[in-house]
């Protein structure tokens, strides 16, 4: 059942944005940010992601719309944002280096 006082579409992101921020700032006790700038950046990753990816979360699953599954989801989203999007940069620069490298079988001679 859905909070009598929690109906409106912007409260339900303003609740988000906070959960995205408190995930995200749980994070960066586990991995420290290297100056005010990165923490700046990460906070507002978290909490773009948490606002953007609360409701597929809730649905997926199956939570209600009230007040404490929306902030328990993005605070979920906030967490995890930070280390996927690292892990896919990490993945993409990778895979970036390979490409640009030529790599030659072992018959052909390089001059």
């Amino acid at each position: 059942m859905a909070d009598p006082l929690f109906n409106d579409h912007l409260s339900a992101k303003a609740v988000a944005s906070i959960g995205g921020l408190v995930g995200g700032a749980l994070f960066m006790v586990f991995l420290k940010p290297k100056n005010v700038w990165d923490a700046a950046i990460r906070s507002s990753v978290s909490t773009s992601t948490a606002i953007i990816g609360h409701p597929i979360l809730c649905d997926y699953l199956n939570w209600s719309g009230n007040m404490d599954h929306i902030l328990a989801a993005s605070a979920i989203i906030g967490f995890c944002s930070w280390s996927i999007l690292s892990i896919v940069a990490k993945l993409l620069t990778n895979a970036e280096h390979e490409k640009l490298e030529i790599k030659l079988p072992g018959f052909v001679e390089k001059k």
